[in-house]
């Protein structure tokens, strides 16, 4: 059973903290068909965007193909005159809360989720501040019932710019973790191949990692990095997502999708798309997706074929990119994103913390969520913390994933 808790509703701008800054909320097609070049200054000043968010990214995946539906996906943005300050892709985004084990209800808040995981802004601390005053009235006037900000490190200038907002006396937001923080790891890339494994590895480990090479038998990497090497890629990704248990058990990962083929076309010739594919016997059996802008690299999409798990194509593939990035000599950071994973902590050397963020505005319904998940939270604790204790934890981890 599904409980609405809101509804929506229209209104096309709203006051800041200062008043003299002017906020806008219109589609987004609106804002890149009038603000295109604006859009791409301020994606310039921001500090460390993510790829998607460039104004010809935003149009390759929400405008312009059949097979993109019509959305109600809104830009949020600052302005102090005529120039855009700050900006946030809005699109539409239920915020589900689930009962307390045992129980089939579930809470739905019709709300907003931050489009590429970030914001477009001018780099100062103040306008950041500006824009999440804004964003809670925002929230209120149209009745959404939260904005949903995925993987969020706790590193960013947008999570530090939130908690000092978060700290001033009665804000308008409350913020909601429905998920407990995880460890976020990253590679700090040296300059060569040999340094990133002697300073990573022991001999020990070098050797485990040849083994399984050896073990997998021959194989070959394929790198997609331009535009006109898209379309094969995503069709053999597409084979092996098929086969995958994160498809198995989240639903297909990569469609092959015209849309798809238009966002990474666009990154490719912008220098922003990394693609891997690894082939055994000529057939496709793992591959990887990465983004890149400013010399990182978010590793975006992977999987591997199940019927191989015990050969550990997917282990093999990433030692194989990470050489390849290395060797490329455009990126300092390989970013790993959100969620643990025993491979990704093998071959960091850096780890932060991230977790999906809600902010509700502040009220009952926000209450109400924060007691859910929080005894959700408590429960799923001391589980894990029995099956861990056990053992169970990462058997049950590895028979998921096989």
């Amino acid at each position: 059973m599904t409980s609405v808790l809101s509804k929506n509703a229209v209104r096309s701008s709203c006051d800041t903290a200062s008043g003299r800054l002017q906020c806008i909320v219109r589609p987004l097609t609106d804002m890149l068909d009038e603000y295109a070049a604006e859009l791409e200054t301020l994606f310039d000043q921001t500090p460390h965007p993510h790829p998607v968010l460039h104004p010809d990214c935003l149009k390759a995946w929400f405008c312009g193909t059949l097979d993109v539906p019509e959305t109600d996906v809104r830009m949020a943005a600052l302005l102090d005159g005529p120039q855009i300050v700050c900006a946030g892709v809005l699109d539409p985004w239920n915020l589900t809360i689930a009962g307390l084990p045992g129980t089939k209800r579930t809470w739905q808040l019709h709300g907003r989720r931050l489009f590429g995981k970030g914001l477009l802004w001018n780099g100062r601390a103040e306008t950041l501040a500006e824009w999440l005053t804004a964003i809670s009235r925002i929230l209120r006037d149209r009745s959404w019932g939260g904005l949903m900000i995925e993987a969020l490190a706790v590193d960013t200038f947008l999570w530090q710019g939130l908690s000092k907002y978060l700290q001033q006396p009665r804000p308008e937001l409350k913020l909601l973790r429905p998920h407990p923080v995880q460890p976020r790891w990253r590679i700090r890339l040296p300059d060569t191949v040999e340094d990133y494994w002697k300073q990573q590895f022991r001999g020990k480990t070098r050797n485990t990692l040849r083994r399984k090479r050896r073990r997998l038998g021959s194989f070959e990497v394929t790198v997609c990095t331009q535009p006109e090497d898209v379309p094969e890629f995503l069709e053999a990704a597409h084979e092996v997502s098929q086969q995958t248990w994160q498809s198995r058990e989240l639903g297909l990962r990569v469609r092959n999708s015209l849309q798809e083929r238009r966002l990474y076309e666009t990154l490719a010739a912008r220098a922003g798309f990394r693609g891997y594919i690894m082939r055994r016997d000529d057939r496709p059996v793992a591959f990887v997706i990465n983004t890149c802008h400013q010399g990182y690299v978010h590793y975006e999409e992977t999987g591997f074929v199940s019927d191989l798990a015990r050969l550990s194509p997917g282990t093999v593939l990433v030692s194989e990119l990470i050489d390849d990035i290395i060797r490329s000599g455009t990126c300092h950071t390989l970013d790993f994103g959100l969620g643990h994973a025993d491979y990704k902590q093998l071959f960091s050397n850096v780890q932060t913390h991230s977790s999906d963020v809600w902010l509700l505005p502040n009220g009952p319904v926000a209450a109400a969520a924060a007691m859910l998940i929080s005894c959700r939270t408590a429960v799923h604790r001391a589980a894990r913390g029995v099956l861990q204790r056990s053992g169970l934890l990462q058997r049950l981890r590895r028979r998921r994933r096989s």
